[in-house]
């Protein structure tokens, strides 16, 4: 599974164009603009002001990134938000459309602004990765995400339309996990790509991440076409409930081809 996605580690080039459709649930909003109130006890909310308070809305994500510079953009009718690395200068903009605030950050590292950079997406969740823009200690971040000997084959299961193999992992008590933390998988029996990946809270589901219709970019490059994942809360009584869902539709991927330098340009403003 875990070397399903090593293929980011080989490749020249990356770029990545998706639609993405964020649904709350009439449950989440009245509990998020709960916590809205609590914290602008003065101010009036909307949906107009807090985008997380409107039953859906559409986004747009972009990744370009080859050996020496990246670029991410994501936007929605609420705000812009554009980082790149032109392979001597990180530059920001972040924009917003409800009120007046529009600024830029600069700096002369990467790691910044590149850390977490595939977190919007369910891809590359497997286990931990380090980039040369983003390096870690891949062997010590191993402990969060579970090394294969500690995971347990619990049986099959038909999820979303793909027969697949279950794996479970229970951590025990891990310094920086939440209590009560584990993961399962599901992993397709023909071709071993993970297509479900839980994260449950005493069993329960805290976040589930799905990575479907695989679509083979390059030989031996596989990427998932489809993604998404849901949130889920608590409510006062302490049952579960679904809060918020992102569906992730993948419009372009393509590999090893050659970047144009305008892509890591940034126009500023005065």
């Amino acid at each position: 599974v875990r070397e399903n996605e090593n293929w980011i580690h080989r490749m020249g080039s990356l770029q990545i164009r998706i639609e993405g459709i964020w649904t709350h649930t009439e449950k989440g909003i009245a509990a998020t603009r709960t916590e809205y109130q609590k914290q602008f006890p003065d101010m009036e909310i909307t949906p107009e002001q807090f985008r997380d308070l409107k039953p859906t809305y559409t986004e747009t994500l972009e990744y370009a990134i080859d050996q020496q510079r990246f670029r991410f953009l994501i936007q929605d009718a609420h705000s812009l938000q554009l980082k790149i690395w032109d392979g001597k200068q990180a530059m920001v903009h972040e924009k917003y459309s409800t009120y007046e605030q529009e600024n830029y950050f600069l700096s002369n590292t990467p790691q910044r602004i590149g850390k977490g950079l595939f977190y919007n997406i369910s891809w590359l969740r497997a286990q931990p990765h380090s980039f040369w823009w983003d390096t870690s200690d891949v062997e010590v971040r191993m402990k969060y995400y579970g090394r294969p000997e500690e995971y347990v084959l619990t049986g099959n299961s038909n999820y979303r339309g793909i027969d697949c193999y279950i794996l479970e992992w229970d951590p025990g008590v891990v310094p920086d996990l939440a209590d009560g933390l584990s993961y399962r998988w599901y992993v397709g029996i023909k071709d071993h790509r993970l297509y479900g990946h839980e994260w449950l809270t005493y069993k329960k589901p805290h976040i589930e991440h799905w990575t479907l219709n695989y679509k083979e970019i390059v030989p031996d490059c596989w990427f998932p076409m489809t993604q998404g994942y849901e949130i889920f809360a608590k409510d006062d009584h302490g049952e579960q409930y679904l809060k918020s869902r992102r569906d992730l539709n993948v419009l372009e991927v393509n590999v090893n081809q050659i970047l144009p330098d305008k892509l890591f340009e940034m126009e500023f403003k005065e």
